[in-house]
């Protein structure tokens, strides 16, 4: 009986040994490889900070001329109970800039946009974590601003999870026993 015990015991540890080894193995060749999604390439750290201009909220105002190679900027720490407003807007209308909002891989892009007829292309989101934008034109050069406004924190509002014992609740109170 304890040797079976053992041997199973023994046969887990060596089947969690193995998956480890093969874990480890897979990232090694993620993390070798030149074209590695998760690592972060290099990019402009966005600093929003509090404007007299605006109300309420921080904001971070920038210009550039964006190309066919992109600019990639880094909005580092933000929460999920923050609203974020990206804008970008092109100088001359007709030449469309691109924009791609991205969170962990490079390759894929969570959102994407092009300015629009009036110059201007918005975003609206709430996410965890950094946020990198690259903005890009098709060809040529074209000059833009970005505009990154993030909210202050504003948690969403719960109810209380306990009732008070008198309160008017349709729970019936009396069949709840206090604790002493």
């Amino acid at each position: 009986m304890i040797q079976k015990i053992l041997w199973r015991y023994t046969v887990n540890i060596h089947r969690s040994l193995l998956l480890f080894v093969f874990i480890l193995a897979i990232s090694e060749m993620l993390i070798g490889s030149e074209n590695n999604p998760i690592e972060e390439p290099d990019a402009f750290i966005v600093k929003v900070e509090k404007n007299p201009a605006i109300s309420r909220g921080k904001i971070a105002l920038l210009q550039g001329t964006a190309s066919p190679e992109g600019t990639l900027f880094k909005v580092p720490s933000l929460s999920i109970d923050q609203k974020v407003m990206v804008l970008l807007l092109s100088n001359d209308p007709a030449v469309p800039v691109n924009m791609e909002l991205r969170k962990y891989h490079w390759t894929a892009p969570r959102r994407k946009g092009s300015t629009n007829k009036k110059g201007e292309y918005v975003e609206y989101l709430r996410t965890q974590g950094d946020l990198f934008i690259k903005v890009f034109t098709l060809k040529g050069e074209q000059p833009y601003r970005l505009v990154i406004w993030v909210d202050k924190h504003t948690p969403p509002p719960m109810s209380p999870v306990l009732i008070p014992r008198d309160s008017k609740h349709p729970i019936k109170t009396q069949n709840l026993r206090s604790v002493k």
